[in-house]
């Protein structure tokens, strides 16, 4: 199970916060221009997970099926890799970029016995990827890199213990640390600022953070509304937002100005059913990805931007995806978002 597992509730009739799926039209989000820039696969086993950018043309992106993908030429062409180490059933479920050619990719596959995560890492540009780490004991969903040489990866023991490791050197070695305290379970997501201050999130209502690279974590407050959270973005150590779904099946959007430990609920568009990613380019101009519809065959990927700490908006893109599962952006204006189309085959978007 990954972070898609929060896409199975079906869509509310109504909601508390909610504004119909349609484009704001504020001219200041820059050129409304999203672009269907490449299909890949089905053969790549689909549903692209990740994607991480450190410039106009250097992207990594991982997908279920194992593979990680990068581009050097804003995705004219494509390298593409099965991550080293990995096992047949692993999935690469996210990966984060330091600079241009230093990025890590973690996963993490399973048995009905066992189960192990995988860290694998490259310094140029996604050629080539080492096991850093290759036989984590348990799987990883999300990665975070503030610095150049602090990273963070997190993700869950037996699927209901919070499992998350901690590299100094740029992710060569690795520090784990099972629990963060008895009430916080799965971790899907988390984001650093600076090499001291994390704040996570994950399924069944989780959030936590820590201001001294994690020696200690202080619990997330949140309302009996939040189901899920798949994602969270801190671009201040003292503001985030985080990206879900409810307890009726609604898309969420949260901020906080806290550092992720108290959350006021955001308006997002009638009609999205969860958001799996977000990013947020300054303190308040983020975007946030997920999908539309009711069940997992009439839905479709959904891009929506929010610049005013308050309201997320419906952006104008291509159909041919399903769903959009994490974005990246450069600056405001430039952003690359990943997912996977009705047939099982990745899509990477891109927007400029």
């Amino acid at each position: 199970m990954h972070r898609m597992r929060s896409f199975i509730a079906v869509i509310a009739s109504t909601a508390a916060v909610a504004t119909p799926l349609l484009w704001s039209g504020v001219a200041s989000a820059g050129p409304p221009s999203w672009h269907l820039t490449k299909v890949i696969g089905p053969a790549s086993s689909g549903e692209m997970t990740s994607v991480s950018c450190k410039s106009t043309t250097h992207c990594v992106a991982t997908n279920l099926g194992g593979y990680i993908f990068s581009t050097t030429n804003a995705w004219a062409t494509y390298h593409r890799v099965r991550g080293p180490g990995v096992h047949p059933a692993t999935n690469m479920n996210a990966v984060a970029c330091i600079s241009t050619s230093t990025c890590i990719a973690v996963g993490g596959w399973g048995t009905s016995t066992s189960s192990y995560g995988i860290i694998d890492r490259t310094t140029n540009s996604g050629a080539t990827w080492v096991p850093e780490h290759p036989t984590t004991t348990w799987p990883l969903w999300a990665v975070s890199c503030p610095t150049a040489t602090v990273c963070y990866a997190v993700g869950d023991r037996n699927g209901h213990t919070a499992y998350w490791m901690k590299s100094t050197n740029a992710g060569v070695t690795w520090v784990a640390h099972i629990g963060i305290d008895p009430t916080i379970g799965v971790l899907d997501a988390v984001s650093c600022n600076g090499a001291s201050f994390c704040a996570v999130t994950g399924s069944i209502a989780t959030s936590a953070n820590t201001s001294n690279g994690g020696a200690n974590w202080s619990d997330g407050s949140l309302d009996s509304t939040v189901r899920y959270l798949n994602g969270v973005s801190c671009q201040l150590a003292s503001e985030c937002e985080a990206v879900g779904s409810t307890v009726k099946g609604a898309g969420l959007a949260l901020r906080s100005t806290d550092g992720g430990l108290g959350w006021t609920q955001m308006t997002v568009p009638l009609g999205v059913r969860s958001l799996a990613g977000v990013i947020c380019v300054t303190s308040s101009f983020c975007y946030a990805v997920g999908r539309t519809g009711t069940t997992d065959e009439n839905g479709h990927g959904v891009v929506l931007v929010s610049f005013d700490d308050a309201t997320f908006s419906a952006m104008p893109i291509p159909g041919g995806s399903s769903a959009l599962l994490s974005v990246s952006c450069v600056t405001t204006s430039h952003c690359t978002a990943v997912g996977e189309n009705s047939s099982g085959a990745d899509v990477i978007y891109t927007y400029y």
